[in-house]
């Protein structure tokens, strides 16, 4: 979730991974319920067995998936305050390109910003 918020305020403009790969994302009052009843039984039962909270059996979604999906919600549904840059970034499976997108997009932009603050008087970021 701090992923798609990130990229939402435009803080985050590249990511280092595979946009066909998924994650397990999972609910949050799911884990919870799911927590409740497995302490529960653990309780009652006394069970030798281990519990593992997962969607990826029943629903995958890949990298691009989710984040075509938040980019969706953010534009039309509920566009975020303090907003550094427009909503967006890109995915990319070769280190180099995205060490060179880190340096273009974060470090210089964030080094430019901080000259002009501190020319101003101000203390930088």
């Amino acid at each position: 979730m701090g992923l798609l918020i990130a990229a939402g305020k435009g803080v985050l403009r590249t990511m280092y991974c595979d946009q066909d790969g998924y994650a397990d994302y999972l609910p949050v009052d799911i884990l919870v319920n799911g927590s409740i009843v497995v302490t529960w039984y653990y309780l009652t039962q006394k069970p030798k067995t281990y519990f593992n909270f997962t969607s990826s059996s029943e629903y995958q979604i890949t990298n691009q998936e989710i984040i075509e999906i938040g980019r969706r919600v953010i534009a039309t549904r509920m566009p975020l305050n303090g907003v550094a840059w427009y909503p967006g970034g890109s995915m990319k499976r070769s280190r180099f390109i995205h060490n060179l997108c880190v340096i273009f997009y974060h470090y210089l932009p964030a080094i430019i910003l901080d000259t002009f603050i501190w020319l101003s008087g101000n203390k930088p970021v």
